[in-house]
């Protein structure tokens, strides 16, 4: 165990946490939740105007409400593919606790899902044309 680091490692980040300087923490908090909420404010936009495109009538309180309970839940380390699954059934349960309870808002829950996966993929695409451009510039600066 003490070859691995296991127990060392974590000690020596703890042992640097306690010698920092005491302001640092003000100094750092403003800027991380300026982010949190800044996050949580897209977050909110981007759930708010997916269920309207497909067609749902929501109240936003309720979509923040949700949107709250969902970042909780999604903090328990209980997930399949991002959460898969759980996040979607908290949704549905807690979406028809405010009377909102149809099979669109299921259908909705879901493409929204999926449109999240797709953006990720959209946006990994730069690894692999990246990885051409900087190639392509190399062989020409070579010539």
């Amino acid at each position: 165990v003490a070859q691995l680091g296991l127990v060392a490692r974590p000690l020596a980040r703890l042992d640097g946490v306690a010698r920092t300087e005491p302001g640092w923490l003000a100094g750092v908090s403003g800027p991380l939740l300026l982010h949190s909420g800044l996050y949580t404010l897209f977050q909110f936009g981007y759930v708010y105007c997916a269920l309207r495109t497909f067609g749902v009538q929501i109240d936003p309180s309720v979509v923040a409400f949700v949107l709250f309970a969902n970042l909780l839940v999604a903090a328990v380390p209980v997930q399949i593919l991002g959460g898969l699954g759980v996040v979607e059934l908290t949704s549905l349960y807690l979406y028809a606790l405010f009377g909102y309870a149809d099979a669109s808002l299921a259908a909705s829950l879901l493409n929204i899902r999926i449109m999240f996966y797709a953006i990720c993929l959209l946006t990994l695409l730069y690894l692999p044309l990246g990885g051409a451009t900087d190639r392509g510039e190399r062989e020409h600066a070579v010539e």
